[in-house]
């Protein structure tokens, strides 16, 4: 949904029309549904209009604010749950990961250069590739559009980054390392521009040299990655949101608790984030959850809401101490 926003925003801002418009704020609309931090895109989008001339004509389009329209649309429904329910995922995602000590700047530190570090690892290996079997770099002045690409390919590359940073500061969160793998697409279509403005056209043969070799390098990728699982899973440390059979996990959940209830789970007792996500979706049931690895999960209320239905608890070995140590104190 990203991407498909991406892509039709940039269509509707150099050539205008209804429907480029539409399926952008449609698209929009089910992005912001899946991950609000989509906003960073429509942010960027909106900077970018403003500092390009040639751009200034989209606010004066009519699919403009049709995809507006749509994309309040989409988000409505949405947007009354959250009012009916205290704000709570916002609540969450601004009290999740406070900074409160030095130890937490560092490491907020250290995630956002590791987040960076990954957008960066893409355009490295496509520059290189082009310097490797392509003709060099020159740039191609005779394109008429060589400032606007220019400035579009830095906005889409920089500006959503920027913005997290940002964002994070001023209400001091600490951010994931993957909370910077969303700007891949952004990322993507920049390095698009970048290859559009900085080389002459290749040979054929140069073109299926590059290609063969993107593909092998996207395998040793993937190769990679699946090593590290495994090495994980040998060592002792396994990665759980890729080790955890989820259906499998449900049905056992399920089964334990119709040995005792008849009625359907209310409530979901875990100690490790990962777990519980993996359980309810394979769920029949749509259960609350206390999760005592997050303070947020775990508010008195929400004990307080397990307490009168009853719940199943799955632990996590690592972290069963502390579960108990949290559940007493709790009480």
């Amino acid at each position: 949904f990203w991407a498909a926003s991406l892509y039709f925003a940039l269509r509707h801002f150099r050539q205008p029309h209804w429907r480029s418009g539409l399926i952008a704020g449609v698209s929009a609309g089910l992005a912001m549904l899946v991950k609000y931090e989509v906003a960073l895109l429509f942010l960027s989008l909106l900077v970018l209009a403003v500092v390009t001339p040639t751009y200034w004509r989209i606010f004066r389009s009519f699919g403009t604010w049709l995809g507006l329209a749509a994309l309040a649309v989409v988000l409505t429904p949405h947007l009354m749950w959250l009012a009916g329910n205290n704000w709570s995922t916002v609540s969450y995602a601004l009290d999740a990961r406070d900074v409160s000590s030095w130890s937490d700047v560092l490491q907020a530190l250290n995630n956002t250069a590791a987040g960076l570090g990954v957008l960066a690892v893409g355009p490295l290996l496509w520059f290189g590739i082009a310097q490797i079997f392509g003709s060099g770099f020159t740039l191609n002045r005779a394109r008429l559009s060589l400032r606007r690409d220019l400035t579009t390919a830095a906005i889409l590359a920089l500006a959503p980054p920027a913005l997290l940073i940002i964002g994070a500061i001023l209400t001091k969160q600490n951010p994931r390392q993957g909370w910077f793998l969303v700007f891949i697409p952004n990322v993507a279509v920049a390095v698009a521009f970048a290859a559009h403005l900085l080389q002459p056209a290749p040979r054929p043969e140069q073109d299926n040299r590059k290609l063969a070799l993107s593909g092998l390098l996207s395998a040793g990728q993937l190769i990679v990655f699946m090593a590290f699982l495994s090495l994980s899973n040998q060592f002792g440390r396994p990665v759980l949101a890729f080790d955890l059979h989820s259906t499998k996990l449900a049905a056992a959940v399920e089964e334990m608790w119709h040995d005792y209830q008849s009625g359907p789970l209310r409530c979901v007792v875990i100690n490790e984030a990962k777990i519980g996500g993996s359980a309810i979706l394979g769920l029949a049931d749509r259960p609350n959850v206390v999760d005592f690895s997050s303070p947020f999960w775990s508010r008195p209320q929400r004990v307080a809401d397990c307490s009168k239905s009853g719940s199943i608890v799955i632990l996590n070995k690592k972290h069963s101490a502390q579960l108990m140590k949290a559940a007493v104190q709790s009480e």
